[in-house]
């Protein structure tokens, strides 16, 4: 009885210190722990408290995360298209979910309130997109592009760009650039860095001596 008691009270004062919904979602997932819509095997990326900051805020990646609970039958029917969708766009943009009856912590600040809830977070954004277009598999994937090209069009007429992953921050100890955007490929990292990666490249031939090539890398007017 007392430990009963003692439960029944921690779930009051959870109730005061956070409010109905996040406690609501709290006793579901006691019914629900052993159930998730995706596994580690997928495309779609774990997103938990413990590694939230470290993947999306504090990365130049972009992300597509989708904040569900494994109990919400419009998720579960949305699941399948869901990793249709992280598997086409796998190497453009991170996918990641949050099952909020584990981790309410990480949607509490993006004042989730209903599921599923699917954000954009641009490269280091605290203030995400919040998609609400018709949930399907194209939508979804128009409304990603749309979110690219809107961080792409920000960065050319900021002139700067936050870009800095480890793996350009390793390849530029080789340097022979001063831009910090542009990562010199040269035989012996051209492999490592573009056949052997799943990540996308534009990539450009030159000579340093050619003068199209001295034109086409001053800043346009």
């Amino acid at each position: 009885i007392n430990a009963e008691y003692m439960g029944i009270s921690s779930i009051l004062e959870q109730m005061q210190k956070q409010g109905f919904f996040f406690v609501f979602l709290m006793i579901l997932s006691m019914s629900y722990a052993d159930q998730d819509l995706y596994d580690t095997h997928s495309d779609i990326v774990k997103i938990t408290q413990s590694n939230f900051d470290s993947l999306v805020l504090t990365t130049p990646n972009m992300w597509l995360i989708e904040f569900y609970a494994p109990w919400c039958g419009h998720c579960k029917a949305f699941a399948n298209d869901f990793k249709t969708i992280a598997r086409s766009l796998k190497g453009v943009v991170n996918v990641g979910a949050v099952d909020m009856t584990k981790d309410q912590a990480v949607g509490a600040k993006y004042n989730i309130q209903g599921f599923p809830t699917i954000l954009f977070f641009g490269s280091r954004s605290e203030q995400p997109t919040t998609f609400n277009g018709q949930r399907n598999i194209d939508g979804v994937i128009s409304f990603v592009f749309e979110q690219m090209k809107s961080l792409v069009d920000k960065r050319k007429h900021s002139g700067g760009s936050d870009s800095g992953s480890k793996r350009q921050e390793s390849t530029k100890q080789e340097g022979s650039q001063d831009d910090k955007d542009v990562i010199v490929l040269t035989d012996a990292t051209f492999n490592a860095n573009v056949k052997d990666s799943n990540d996308l490249w534009i990539i450009e031939f030159y000579a340093p001596w050619f003068g199209h090539c001295l034109l086409y890398t001053s800043p346009s007017p």
